[in-house]
């Protein structure tokens, strides 16, 4: 097998376990909390500042991969279920100020345990024998180091 073949399959098998994880993603993030993974990685991305501007609309978009028009669409669906206030920008009025509800604070505040339990769960339940042992390696590797440190006692 060349190097650009097992680059290939490598790839491939990257992909798979992406999409394992993103399918579970999606399902869980729906279920719990009655979002998509584009909109819970939109309210992650506008959770950084209290108000947000059409700049930084344009910023989320690229974050999660939409158009502009696309993000405002998203915006707009997530303004219709009460996880984003929109009002009139009072420095450019034709842009507006996006503002994060409680009830969307919540949900960036459990989405990234959701995100860790369903990527580790994932990769645990891989069999070692099926996969190639570095992209294993990297896997736990980059798992491991996003684990919290367990607690000790004094």
């Amino acid at each position: 097998m060349n190097a650009s073949t097992s680059l290939s399959r490598r790839w491939r098998i990257l992909d798979g376990l992406h999409q394992q994880v993103a399918s579970r993603i999606e399902r869980k993030l729906q279920r719990e909390f009655g979002i998509s993974t584009r909109e819970y990685y939109a309210l992650a991305a506008l959770e950084g500042g209290a108000t947000t501007t059409e700049y930084q609309v344009r910023a989320v978009a690229r974050s999660i991969g939409l158009s502009s028009s696309a993000t405002s669409r998203l915006l707009s669906r997530l303004h219709n279920r009460n996880f984003i206030t929109l009002q009139v920008s009072e420095r450019d009025r034709r842009t507006p100020d996006i503002q994060l509800t409680p009830m969307a604070h919540e949900v960036v505040r459990q989405g990234p345990g959701v995100l860790e339990k369903i990527t580790s769960s994932v990769i645990g339940s891989l069999n070692p024998a099926d996969h190639d042992p570095d992209l294993l390696r990297w896997l736990e590797t980059d798992a491991n180091a996003l684990r919290p440190a367990p607690c000790t006692a004094p």
